[in-house]
């Protein structure tokens, strides 16, 4: 085969080679931005599912969570002869948001976005020292704007009075009672011990065993005369403890509801635990910060008229108190008057 010939051949076969390589080349490159372009629409399909994913998830955990330890609102509901309907839109165990459906007062016509807003009743004390001195807290709240002025405060637990409330949150947050409530529990606690001897659980329990049945807050009632006591704090045991005065219970919301308050004042309050009164006490169930102070009559005056407590129940039950100290003012809701059940002169105490 002469030279010519035989490169011809060469040159063929390495064409035919040549032939057989390439269709994997362009396969190969072909698969290759088939993945890429198959990967970037992955990717951007991630970006654009993983927000959805995300709040999924997040919807079933807070759904999971709803369902193990539901909030299920514990104060009393309120209805009367005009709610139609209530449907209920949030809630916690210390209060609920409810849509009521509810009937105007001629009977015309009918609302049904009246928003209404549940809140666990709660007490007011002002609480003054068998010195003369007003206890207060100065602290920050939520929904106030700086620091506030405020008396002792909370909600009413299950089971108990308005009464036993106010005795039990004084003792907790100031370690203060009456002179009545600290002899009952130098009697019961054990015979010949001191207040330097006496615990809060301890002073506690004397002050839900000498509660009067007829003080547990329930509305509505089917006793109509145990409403109105209790709705005006004419209730028999604080006959027994004359030191507490009943200040009134109000609504803090006319139309919109947010809870009854009932206001109290508690007279010649005494130390029932040690450092009780004092600001070496360690106040119990309140875990925003606070710092307590002692004012006199004047300065109690000053701070009500240059507007330093900042909510209106906090007002309102200081400037009860010192009318009834100042002005001789009488415990509220004494007879029918009270309980709306007359008015002006046919009115008896």
């Amino acid at each position: 085969m002469n030279r010519r010939r035989r490169r011809v051949l060469e040159m063929e076969d390495k064409s035919h080679d040549k032939m057989n390589i390439d269709p994997t080349l362009a396969n190969l490159r072909g698969n290759t931005a088939n993945s890429l372009l198959m990967l970037f629409q992955r990717r951007k399909m991630y970006y654009v599912l993983l927000p959805a994913v995300l709040l999924l998830g997040i919807m079933r955990a807070a759904k999971n969570r709803t369902t193990k330890h539901p909030q299920v609102y514990r104060g009393l509901s309120w209805i009367n002869e005009r709610t139609i309907s209530v449907k209920t839109l949030g809630e916690t165990k210390f209060a609920r948001c409810d849509l009521h459906t509810v009937r105007s007062e001629d009977g015309q016509s009918v609302f049904d976005d009246w928003l209404f807003l549940e809140e666990v009743n709660a007490v007011n004390v002002v609480v003054q020292t068998v010195e003369g001195k007003f206890v207060v807290f100065e602290q920050q709240k939520y929904a106030i704007p700086g620091k506030t002025l405020s008396p002792v405060g909370g909600f009413i637990d299950a089971g108990e009075s308005p009464l036993t409330s106010a005795k039990r949150e004084v003792l907790e947050e100031l370690g203060l009672g009456s002179k009545a409530t600290l002899s009952k529990g130098l009697q019961m606690v054990a015979p010949g011990v001191g207040v330097n001897d006496l615990t809060v659980e301890q002073m506690k329990n004397v002050i839900m065993q000498t509660a009067h049945p007829d003080e547990v807050e329930s509305f509505p009632t089917s006793n109509p005369s145990k409403e109105i006591r209790l709705s005006t704090g004419n209730i028999p045991k604080m006959e027994n403890d004359p030191d507490w005065i009943f200040l009134g219970r109000y609504r803090t919301a006319a139309n919109r509801g947010a809870g009854f308050l009932y206001s109290y004042l508690l007279k010649n309050a005494v130390p029932l635990v040690p450092d009780g009164g004092t600001a070496q006490y360690v106040s119990e169930g309140d875990d925003e910060s606070q710092s307590i102070s002692f004012l006199s009559d004047d300065q109690m005056m000053e701070m009500i008229s240059n507007g330093r407590f900042q909510e209106i129940k906090w007002a309102g039950t200081f400037a009860l108190s010192l009318l009834h100290l100042r002005d001789g003012m009488p415990g509220c809701c004494i007879g029918q008057q009270s309980a709306g059940l007359c008015f002006g002169e046919n009115c008896k105490s």
